[in-house]
Order: C-alpha cells, then sequence, then structure tokens
C-alpha cells in the first residue's frame, strides 16, 4: 500500500511539473515575443563577476533572458558591461556577456554564474623591465590579473617546468577547482603586447581567450591575429592540463611573429632579442615530478637580427625540426639549418641522456653527451668558406651555477683527420654582454690539407697569421697538431694575449709562396707554432725552383692590430744560375739589370735571403725590406751584348731591396781581375749599375770590352774603375790605368813609350744620350805630364771638343791645347804654349803594320778634317834648332797635310816663312819659302848643319799626299858650307884646292850663290841640274839625299878657283867650249859621291883636269849610280 506521505509528495511532484509545462510554454511563448529584462538579477549577477575578478567591480548596464538557439538553452545575456578597478574607474567594456547560471541556486535566490562569454573589451600584455609579464583585462597600465615572475637566477630546466606548471594553475585560477565557474572566455577583444625592456608595442584586433574546467581536466586556449609589419600574425596556445596541475600539454602555432612579442627576455633565454618573424609549431608534455616528458614541433625563421652576447647577427632563414621523448630521453634534432650574414649551420644534433639536463638541481651539473652525425657551419666574418663536420661527439657536464660546459670528450671529424680533446667551455657576464670563454687542449689525429685547416681557423683569430698562411700555402699536408686555448671571456673581441692560443703542427710537402711575384716554396717541410697574437714558423727543407732551401724560418711577432712587420728567412743553396732566375723575379728584379746571358751562367754557392713585409692585405713593393747574403764559386757567364767572357768567379753576394753588390777575384776574357759590383734595384736610378773593377788587361782585350785602348796602347795595362752606368754600358766613371808594361803612343806623334817605363793615366767618363765627355784626364810619366784634360765626344765616338791646360812631354813639348769641332765638321786644334816640337812632324810616318785582327773587324772610319793652329815661343826643328814666336797653321784631311803656312824667326831675329798649298794669297797652292838665315832654315827643315848663314828663298809646286809631294827651286846666296866631310874628302883628293878642304874645319867655304831645282818626295830629296859658286870654288851637280837615312848619291864638277876659272867661259865663241856649262870653268874636276853623307865613298877623275870643259863630260857618268835607297826613299 503506497503510504500517504509519498501520494502527496507526488501530486505535489506532479503538480509542480504541471506547472513548470504550463509556465515554460507561456516563458517560450514571451521569450519568442523578444528577451526579458531581468533588473532584479543585474546586482546579483555583478556580485557573480565580480567574484570570477577576484573581488574587482563589474557593473551592467542591461540584464536580459534570451533564448539562444545555436544551443537550444536560456542565456542571460548582459549588456554593456564594465569592468572596473578598484576604484571604480571603468579599464575595459564589453559590449555584452552571455552568462550561464546555476538553475539550483535561482531555486534559492541566488545566481551563481558558471559559464561567461565575453564579447568585446581590451586584454593587455606587459613585459616589464623587472622581467615579469602582467596580464589585465583592461588597456596597458591596468592593474594586472595576472603576474607571472620573472625567472630566478640559476633557475634549473625541472624548477623551470615546475613555474610553468604553477602559472598555468595561476592562469586558470577563475575556473579552478572549488568554484562554481566552469568556463569564461573573451571573444573580439583587443590585445595590446607592450615590451617595456625594448620599448615597443604591437595590437590584435580580435584576440581570444577561453579557460575551461571539465571534471578533473583543465583547458586554456588563446588565439591572435597580431598586427605585424605583413600583414596579420595568427598565434594560437593551447594548453591541457589537470586541476592538480601535475602535467600539461603545451600546443603553440604562430606564423610571423617574432619570439620577443610573446614573452618577457627571461622566458626566451638566447632568443630574446630575436627579431625575425617566425613561424612555429611546437607540442610539449611537462611533468612536475619527471619535468619534459616529451617535445617535438618545426620551427622557421625569415629574414631578421638576434641580439646576443653583445652582438647582432643578420639572419637569412632558419629552420629546426626535432623530438625528444621521455622514453629513449633523447634529444633529436633532426633539421637544423641556420642561413645568416655570419653563419650558416646545416646538419643533426643527437643528445644523449637529456633529462639530466632539466633533473639536475641548482648547483649540481648535469651530465651530457652530444653528437653530431653531420653538420654543415659557414659562418661569414667568422669562418671563410663553410665547413663540414662528421660523426662528432661531445661528451661532458652543465653546470648553469658555475655557468660552465665541462668537455671530458670531444671528437669531430674533420674529413680524413679526427680532432680530440677535452676542456670546458665558460659564460660570465662582462661589460660589453655575456662572453664566452674556451679552455680545452687537444690533437688532430690524421693528415690535414692546409685549406681545411684554414676553413676551420676563424678568420678574427690569429688574423695576421691567418691571412698570409690563406695567401702562401698551395698546399701540403699538415700532421702532429696539437692545440691548446684558453681563452678567457674579456679577450673576445681584443687581441689575445700569446698564452691564450698555443697550436703546433708539422707540415711537409707543403706549396708555399712568400712573394706573389717569385717562384714559390716546393716540396717544404717543417712546423710551426700559433700563439695567441703571434706565430712562428720553420722550414727545414725544400725548393725554390731548382734551389734547395733550408734553415728557413716566419715569424710573424704580433697580429693584432694589423700591421706588424713580419720577418722570413730562407737559406739556399744551388747552381747560380737557378739563383739568378729567382734573383730577376720581381721584387729583387735584376732581370736585364745583369749584362750577362743568364743561359750561359755556371758555378754554384749558398745563400740567405730574409724578408720583412707588412702583415697587411696589400703592400706596394716599395715597403718590402729584404736582404740577401751568399758566397759563390766558380761563376761564368758571356755578356749579353759584346764579346765580354767571364771566369772563375769567386763571388761574395750582399744586397737589399737598395740594391745588390757582387764582388770578388774572376778572369775577364782571361784577364785577373776583382770586381765590386753594385746593382741598384730602385726604378727610378738613372744609373743602377755601380762598378768597381780593379785587375791588368791586355789592350785587345780592353776593346772588346769597349774601351778602344789599342790605338793608343798595347800589352798589359793595369786598370782601376769606379764607374756608375747600366751594365757594362759606363755613364759616369773614374779610371785610373797603369800604363808601365804597355807600350803607348799618343795621337799625332806626341808621345812614345816603350814597355817598363813608368807611367800612368786617369779620367772621368760622363755618358750623355748623344755622347760622352771625358774630364780630369792626365798623365804622368818619367818627363811627361798631361793635366787638366776634357774632351766630348758625339754619338758616333767622333771628337767634338777637347782641351788640355797643359801638355808637356819633356823638353820638347809644353803646351795647351783647345778643339773644337766646327759645324763644317772641321775640328779646329789650337796649341798654345812655350815649346812645342815640329821635327817629329817632318819625318814621314814609319810604314804602318799589317792591320790587327780586332782593326780588320773595324770598319772605315769617315774621312776627318783638321785646321791645327800652333803659336808657341819656342818651334823645336830638326838640328836642335829653335824658332822663335813661331806660328803654325795647318789644314789636315785625315793624316795627310792638305796646307801650311808658318811662321818664326831665328834666334837672331831673322824671319823664316813657309807657305804651301792653297791659301788666300795663293789658291794654287804653290811653295812659298824665305829666309834670312839660309843655314839654320836648312837645319831646322832637314837636320843638316853644314851651312851657315845665307839667305834663302824656294818656289814651286807642292801636292798633298801621304808623303812630301814638291817641286821647287831654292836660291840661295852668301852663305857658308862647313863640315861636311865628304865634302872635305873630295876637296882634299884634288891637291890644288887642299887648301880650300882645311876651311871647311874652320870658317866654311864662302858661297855666294846656289841654284837648285829640287825634287821631294817623302824623305828624298832629288837634286837637278844645280850649280854653286864662291871665291873659292864652284860646284855644279844632280843626284839625290835621303833626309831619313843621311844617305848621298850625288854627281857633279868641283872647279877650283872658281873666280879666275870661269872667267873663261865670258870668253866669245870659245867660252862655251872651255867651259861647258854655267857655273863651271875652263878646269873643272869631275867627282861622285855615294853613301852616308859623314863617309860616303867619293870618286874624282884626275883626267878631266886636263880636258877642257866641252871635252870633260866624256868623264862624268851616263847616269847616276843606281841606288837602293833612292828606290825605297822615291816618291
Amino acid at each position: 500500500m503506497i503510504r500517504r506521505s509519498t501520494l502527496i509528495a507526488l501530486e505535489l511532484g506532479l503538480g509542480l511539473a504541471a506547472a513548470a509545462l504550463v509556465g515554460g510554454g507561456a516563458l517560450t511563448w514571451r521569450l519568442a515575443q523578444g528577451p526579458i529584462e531581468l533588473p532584479a538579477f543585474e546586482t546579483q549577477l555583478e556580485e557573480g563577476l565580480s567574484e570570477a575578478r577576484q573581488g574587482r567591480p563589474v557593473s551592467i548596464e542591461r540584464l536580459d533572458l534570451v533564448w539562444n538557439p545555436e544551443v537550444h538553452a536560456l542565456e542571460l545575456r548582459a549588456r554593456d558591461v564594465a569592468l572596473r578597478d578598484e576604484q571604480g574607474a571603468v579599464l575595459s567594456t564589453a559590449r555584452r556577456v552571455s552568462v550561464a547560471v546555476d538553475p539550483w541556486s535561482l531555486l534559492i535566490g541566488r545566481m551563481s554564474v558558471t559559464r561567461a562569454a565575453f564579447v568585446g573589451g581590451e586584454l593587455s600584455v606587459v613585459f616589464a623591465e623587472d622581467g615579469t609579464a602582467r596580464l589585465a583585462v583592461g588597456p596597458p597600465g591596468s592593474t594586472p590579473d595576472l603576474i607571472i615572475p620573472a625567472p630566478p637566477p640559476n633557475e634549473t630546466a625541472q624548477e623551470r617546468v615546475n613555474r610553468i606548471l604553477d602559472g598555468f594553475a595561476a592562469a586558470l585560477a577563475p575556473v579552478g577547482p572549488g568554484g562554481r565557474l566552469q568556463a569564461i572566455s573573451i571573444r573580439e577583444a583587443e590585445l595590446t603586447l607592450v615590451d617595456e625592456i625594448r620599448d615597443g608595442r604591437i595590437t590584435a584586433g580580435a584576440a581570444s581567450l577561453e579557460l575551461i574546467r571539465a571534471r578533473d581536466a583543465m583547458r586554456l586556449e588563446f588565439a591572435a591575429a597580431l598586427d605585424g609589419p605583413d600583414g596579420p600574425a595568427p598565434v594560437r596556445l593551447e594548453i591541457a592540463t589537470d586541476t592538480a596541475f601535475q602535467g600539461a600539454l603545451v600546443a603553440l602555432n604562430v606564423e610571423g611573429v617574432a619570439p620577443r612579442l610573446l614573452a618577457p627576455p627571461g622566458a626566451l633565454g638566447p632568443f630574446a632579442g630575436l627579431t625575425a618573424p617566425t613561424d612555429a609549431t611546437i607540442s610539449a608534455g611537462l611533468d612536475r615530478q619527471t619535468g619534459l616528458t616529451h617535445l617535438e614541433g618545426r620551427i622557421a625563421l625569415g629574414a631578421g637580427d638576434l641580439e646576443i652576447a653583445g652582438g647582432r647577427f643578420a639572419l637569412t632563414g632558419a629552420e629546426i625540426a626535432g623530438r625528444y621523448n621521455d622514453d629513449d630521453d633523447v634529444l633529436e634534432i633532426s633539421r637544423l639549418a641556420i642561413d645568416g650574414d655570419r653563419t650558416a649551420v646545416t646538419g643533426t644534433i643527437r643528445i644523449r641522456d637529456a633529462s639530466r639536463l632539466w633533473q639536475a638541481q641548482a648547483g649540481e651539473t648535469a651530465a651530457v653527451a652530444l653528437e653530431l652525425p653531420s653538420a654543415r657551419v659557414a659562418m661569414p666574418g667568422v669562418l671563410a668558406e663553410p665547413v663540414t663536420l662528421t660523426n662528432a661527439r661531445i661528451v661532458g657536464a652543465l653546470s648553469l651555477a658555475e655557468q660552465r660546459f665541462t668537455v671530458s670528450d670531444l671528437s669531430i671529424g674533420v674529413e680524413e683527420a679526427t680532432v680530440r680533446g677535452a676542456g670546458a667551455v665558460t659564460w660570465a657576464q662582462t661589460p660589453n654582454g655575456v662572453r664566452p670563454g674556451l679552455a680545452l687542449n687537444g690533437a688532430i689525429e690524421g693528415a690535414l690539407d692546409p685549406r681545411s685547416v684554414l676553413r676551420f681557423w676563424p678568420v678574427t683569430l690569429g688574423e695576421g697569421a691567418r691571412t698570409w698562411l690563406d695567401d702562401a700555402l698551395l698546399g701540403g699536408r699538415i700532421t702532429n697538431a696539437d692545440f691548446r686555448l684558453a681563452i678567457a671571456p674579456q679577450h673576445f673581441g681584443a687581441a689575445l694575449p700569446n698564452d691564450a692560443v698555443e697550436v703546433t703542427f708539422d707540415y711537409a710537402d707543403a706549396d708555399v709562396r712568400f712573394i706573389s711575384t717569385m717562384t714559390p716554396l716546393t716540396e717544404a717541410a717543417g712546423s710551426a707554432r700559433l700563439q695567441g697574437n703571434r706565430f712562428d714558423l720553420t722550414v727545414d727543407r725544400g725548393q725554390v725552383g731548382a734551389v734547395a732551401v733550408s734553415n728557413g724560418t716566419v715569424l710573424l711577432p704580433r697580429l693584432s692590430p694589423k700591421g706588424a712587420t713580419s720577418v722570413i728567412r730562407l737559406e739556399g743553396r744551388g747552381a747560380a744560375q737557378d739563383v739568378l732566375r729567382i734573383l730577376e723575379e720581381e721584387p729583387i728584379g735584376l732581370g736585364e739589370r745583369l749584362p750577362v746571358d743568364l743561359a750561359t751562367v755556371e758555378g754554384e754557392g749558398a745563400f740567405t735571403f730574409e724578408l720583412r713585409r707588412p702583415m697587411l692585405s696589400e703592400v706596394p713593393v716599395e715597403d718590402l725590406r729584404y736582404t740577401v747574403e751568399g758566397a759563390f764559386t766558380g761563376v761564368g757567364a758571356r755578356a749579353r751584348d759584346r764579346d765580354v767572357t767571364l771566369a772563375g768567379w769567386d763571388v761574395s753576394v750582399v744586397g737589399d731591396e737598395q740594391a745588390l753588390r757582387l764582388s770578388g777575384p774572376l778572369l775577364v776574357n782571361g784577364s785577373p781581375v776583382t770586381v765590386d759590383w753594385t746593382e741598384s734595384l730602385r726604378d727610378d736610378e738613372a744609373t743602377p749599375s755601380r762598378i768597381l773593377v780593379s785587375g791588368v788587361f791586355d789592350a785587345a782585350e780592353l776593346d772588346r770590352l769597349g774601351f778602344s785602348a789599342t790605338t793608343l796602347a798595347t800589352g798589359p795595362i793595369g786598370v782601376q774603375v769606379r764607374a756608375l752606368g747600366e751594365g757594362f754600358d759606363v755613364d759616369t766613371g773614374d779610371l785610373t790605368l797603369d800604363l808601365t808594361a804597355a807600350a803607348v803612343s799618343l795621337p799625332a806623334r806626341l808621345w812614345d813609350k816603350p814597355p817598363g817605363a813608368q807611367a800612368q793615366a786617369a779620367f772621368r767618363v760622363d755618358r750623355a744620350t748623344d755622347g760622352f765627355m771625358l774630364s780630369d784626364i792626365t798623365l804622368r810619366s818619367d818627363g811627361v805630364a798631361i793635366s787638366g784634360g776634357q774632351a766630348s765626344f758625339g754619338a758616333d765616338d767622333s771628337l767634338r771638343m777637347a782641351r788640355f791646360d797643359r801638355i808637356r812631354i819633356g823638353d820638347a813639348i809644353d803646351t795647351s791645347l783647345v778643339a773644337q769641332r766646327r759645324p763644317d765638321q772641321v775640328l779646329d786644334i789650337r796649341l798654345n804654349g812655350a815649346v812645342f816640337e815640329a821635327a817629329r812632324y817632318l819625318e814621314d810616318d814609319p810604314t804602318p803594320d799589317a792591320p790587327s785582327a780586332v782593326a780588320a773587324q773595324v770598319p772605315a772610319a769617315p774621312s776627318q778634317r783638321y785646321a791645327v793652329t800652333i803659336d808657341t815661343a819656342r818651334l823645336r826643328m830638326r838640328g836642335g834648332v829653335d824658332l822663335h814666336n813661331a806660328t803654325v797653321v795647318a789644314a789636315l784631311r785625315d793624316d795627310i797635310l792638305v796646307s801650311l803656312t808658318a811662321q818664326a824667326l831665328t834666334a837672331g831675329g831673322e824671319p823664316v816663312r813657309l807657305a804651301m798649298g792653297p791659301r788666300p794669297d795663293d789658291p794654287t797652292g804653290g811653295v812659298a819659302f824665305s829666309t834670312g838665315d839660309a843655314g839654320l832654315a836648312l837645319t831646322a827643315l832637314t837636320g843638316a848643319d853644314i851651312v851657315v848663314g845665307g839667305e834663302a828663298e824656294a818656289t814651286g809646286v807642292w801636292s798633298p799626299g801621304a808623303r812630301m809631294n814638291a817641286d821647287f827651286n831654292l836660291v840661295m846666296t852668301d852663305f857658308r858650307v862647313v863640315d861636311v866631310p865628304a865634302m872635305a874628302q873630295l876637296l882634299s883628293m884634288v891637291a890644288s884646292i887642299q887648301g880650300v878642304a882645311d876651311t871647311l874645319s874652320g870658317d866654311g867655304i864662302a858661297i855666294t850663290s846656289l841654284e837648285a831645282p829640287l825634287t821631294l818626295r817623302g824623305d828624298y830629296l832629288t837634286i837637278g841640274e844645280s850649280r854653286a859658286a864662291g871665291p873659292a870654288l864652284g860646284f855644279t851637280g844632280s843626284g839625290g839625299f835621303n833626309m831619313d837615312t843621311g844617305e848621298i848619291d850625288l854627281d857633279g864638277v868641283v872647279v877650283p878657283s872658281y873666280g879666275l876659272n870661269s872667267m873663261w867661259g865670258h870668253l866669245p865663241v870659245v867660252g862655251g867650249l872651255l867651259v861647258s856649262r854655267e857655273g863651271e870653268g875652263v878646269v873643272g874636276i869631275t867627282f861622285s859621291m855615294d853613301g852616308p853623307i859623314d863617309t860616303a865613298q867619293i870618286g874624282v877623275n884626275p883626267l878631266s883636269a886636263l880636258a877642257p870643259g866641252i871635252f870633260r863630260r866624256i868623264f862624268e857618268p851616263v847616269a847616276p849610280r843606281p841606288s837602293t835607297t833612292v828606290a825605297a826613299g822615291g816618291g
């Protein structure tokens, strides 16, 4: 039986249900007409919303009850909901708020909000300068609804996970367990992000935030489209956790957003300074006990900057993709690609036991084992070119408290070698920001190509050494490399101390180019040492071309700052030809400077070369400094452009960038000499060669050397030369000659010296483009002194000008000389002095010898014309005769006299005049001679001292030629014949004139007149039908006299008592029969004279004295006797 109470309850319920059905129907009909305003519930709803805001006030303009067809449910909808601060100021106004309330609470007269959905309003996130993140409903500056504190220092990874979970709890607190609010959301809100640290601000016009609790699960969802420079940048964050916040799943998706806009710098760690737009899809699992449970995602960066460690790095782009799962505890970066202006990295990374990183407690170290199966790193500005790493493994321990990562085992594959080491990486705060430190010791196993080493060598570490090696190393193998690094944080960005870095290695088969213009060192082997700010390299052996090199060093004493002077030193040994081939290269650049044919060089030796070069990328040649020293033996060569052979040269070589000096004894064309040759290496040097030569040369060898010595001397000549020029071409030089052992013949028969007589000469030569000049010409010998001389020669070696202040040759010549070539090419020579000997020019030149082999090869010189003027106080003639106040003017073509005029005074004041050849007063060029002292003139001209006094005149014709060629008639009066042994013998043979003969040795035989037709051919005088008469004697005769040999050939008639004897010749008719010829008498004796005039053979015919004149001719020779001398001397 149903109890009554039960029936009453059932009836009541049915009634209520019926009432509800009736009321619901009525309510439905009412809501269909429009919202129902519920002013009575506004206050309760404001209190419920305020409770969700932790007591901060909320005001509602109107509250309606509406039907939501989307969810088919009743809904309270508030309009113009104002969120206020504690003082009542409006922070944000939502256009509307949809609220769900607990219906049971309505039964007791209360309104309990279970869900609230705001539409519109403002949200702000401020990343404050203190490192906190402040979230507020309202604009920036509003009282924050949530504060996320800055990460504490030395926070472990596990502590960070827990702090993040605590942050989730704070963010989800409005819908947290124990409260009736199960969901709250904000849609279409205005979001403002403010970065107070970097003074940045960004907004989003349609942000949404939703907090949801469903049973034991909680969820936070955030979405916004930030206003980016390239358009909207979507961001979506989803967090799923439990109500105890023991773990969480986090999913983040962003597109084109800079990370610093989403989190405070402390939360971003090293990426706080990243401004590049980022696309990211990340999911992570967090656990309060184990930390990170899984991580998977992909991050792609666009172009931008990364500010880290005080520097700015420009990025072109980057991509990182990887995963972590606590099942295998391996963090794997499956794709790593970073591309920037300083760094480009591609590869993979694997970290085993990764959980140790975030499980380590504060102050504890976390063991790490990192693997890089492969990686490609490009760091422009740090590395010169990309490098590839393989099978890299790093085992160590990380201590955040100590800011230190200790590396216990480092192994990196580098091409065919492996780098192994151990040490530590530290980091510290410096005035310039966080800077790393590195302490690492290790070695490289295997061999490396030098280019590989340079690829891994940072361009800013030991920059000078690296730059030099980059330019110098062309190949080779590097082995036995050890390194020790102790680089403190404060060392970065500054010059490293030497003890901060020490790298040593050996190298072999290396090719090194010390100077870009020179032959490189090949097959080199040695060792090197790099310190923090110093680099040293040794060369044990190698080759430069065919030259063996050893004991070399390269010293770079300072690497930073740039510009320190490096010192490169090498020792070499090899053939002289091979060494010269190196020295002819720039910057030494001997090249064409050496006047020898390089292909003919022989000999060998050793040298030391040292180069000093500023450590700059571009160094002008003129800033290079170098020295070279060497010694070579047996050096020989042939000159390039002349017949000169060098042999047996033991040469010492010393030089620098200014000049190269070669010195030592050698043979030049077989002549032993010592040479000290300095060759300038400066391009602006007009006379690059400085030469000091001393030795003995044969005159013919001097001809081959370019000095015409055989024109003046034959035989050995001691030579000392100090010259400036180019090669063998002397531009300026001082020459000293020892002529003692040579035979010397000065031009124009001035002086001849036999071998053995001491003589020295000196002069200076200066060459110009159009010829050369000799100056300071001197010659010294016994009785000979020539000084104050200079001469100018044209480009064809022709004499243009000469001057000698004094020419003194014994007591024969003492004069000055001035010569000048006239415009008509005649060389005008003027001599003026105290004494000039003319006797030597009255003799013919000796018959020239056959031309030498050297002379035979010389082309015939063009004809030369001379005009000679001699003014002298004394003119030395033959027979010791001096004429005074003499003036001689002569014209010559080559060595042939063309014309001559001379005038002088005898010691007694009698004039002597001679002219022959064309002249103004006689264009025909006839002979004209006159003197007031015929005896003196005859002695002066012929050397025969046989006439005293008298006057003489001669007229005739004369033809220029190599020998004297004249026909003239001589007339002499009032003179005496003395000291003629041949005549004395002739007269003594005639008894009737014995007394007359005695006068020859006394005052002489007086002759009142003489007429003689003469022909002169060279030194031979032909005497035509001549006659002479005096008081005691008369002569007629004809024949010849050789003035060179003194031989006479004369036939004639001597007439005793000439005055009486010749008187019969004046009788009519019979006079001619008795006398026969003019100058003879009735009585005459025929004679002949033959041989040297002092010892001539005399023949007389006494019978001729008995025959009258006409019959006397029967006793005369038919023709003059032949004379070899005449034949030889005739012309």
